[in-house]
């Protein structure tokens, strides 16, 4: 993970916890962290079958 993507996610995290703690509603502040993680995971998917038709 480049430390770009790894920042953007743990500063999300941050604020929703923040948010958790302060009582506010967490929902689109989840939904962007979710969506986070499933774009990295689809980032990471690509990558590796991408390498693997290089390999070939």
């Amino acid at each position: 993970m480049s430390p770009e993507v790894t920042r953007h996610i743990a500063e999300q995290e941050q604020r929703v916890a923040n948010f958790v703690r302060n009582g506010y509603d967490t929902t689109q502040a989840q939904e962007l962290l979710d969506n986070f993680y499933e774009s990295h995971m689809q980032h990471i998917a690509d990558r590796d079958r991408i390498l693997g038709e290089l390999g070939q």
